[in-house]
């Protein structure tokens, strides 16, 4: 029947899978190889190389960067940066430290490299004026005595613009009396005598301009005896006090 043959096949089967085992578990092992075997070369992934930043262009201009840097200093300032300077000087400094120093800077924000920059900067002290007009007193020269009150009243001189007018000073026969910050004041003279009166003014940080022409102020005794050559004065009032000698 055809069993016999599939129960032979299967027994051949057994046979050749049962002499494969044995082939296996008998075969001798092959040595190592003391020669190296040739090293597989191990392949390090490339990292992505990041890409260069993009240069810009432009140059943020801050003016408050500049603001007190003195002319050579704001001009290295913008050429370290890749700026044309153009450093000029713009307005009278009103106090010797800000000559010389930044006080505006044209364009600003961002600028493209190589473009001017404009940088003004304080000019020097404007000097101060001397007064063309004289004072006025009151009673009128002639009418004055020895100790009363005479209000003397400066004139109207001015200060340079951009410095403001700090005070005024009265010369009595070129003797200065003290400073005061007020338009008039009162001068007590101690003697008869012709006076000559004369004014400065105090612009800024104080700066003192030279003296007025002159107002010849003639003070009488009281017998109204007109007195031959200038006595001594005391200039008072306002803040100001102190004697001028002819």
């Amino acid at each position: 029947r055809w069993t016999w043959p599939l129960i032979a096949l299967i027994a051949l089967l057994a046979l050749v899978l049962i002499g494969t085992i044995i082939t296996l578990v008998v075969q001798p092992k092959v040595a190592p190889s003391s020669s190296p075997s040739p090293s597989q070369t191990q392949s390090t992934p490339t990292s992505p190389k990041p890409s260069p930043t993009p240069t810009s262009n432009t140059v943020q201009i801050t003016e408050s960067d500049f603001l007190g840097l003195t002319a050579d200093q704001a001009r290295d300032k913008l050429q370290q940066v890749g700026m044309v300077a153009d450093v000029s000087q713009g307005n009278a400094a009103t106090t010797q430290d800000q000559a010389n120093k930044v006080y505006s800077v044209n364009p600003t924000g961002p600028v493209p490299k190589g473009s001017t920059v404009s940088v003004k900067v304080y000019g020097p002290v404007a000097p101060i004026p001397t007064p063309t007009d004289t004072v006025s007193a009151t009673p009128e020269s002639g009418q004055g005595t020895p100790n009363s009150q005479i209000s003397v009243s400066f004139g109207s001189a001015t200060c340079p613009a951009g410095q403001n007018l700090v005070g005024r000073r009265l010369y009595i026969n070129g003797q200065p009396q003290t400073p005061v910050n007020d338009t008039k004041m009162v001068w007590s003279p101690s003697a008869p005598g012709t006076y000559q009166l004369t004014y400065t003014i105090f612009c800024g940080e104080s700066v003192e301009s030279g003296q007025s022409p002159a107002l010849a102020y003639q003070v009488v005794s009281s017998t109204s005896t007109p007195a031959p050559g200038a006595g001594g004065g005391n200039g008072g009032g306002g803040g100001g006090g102190g004697g001028g000698n002819g």
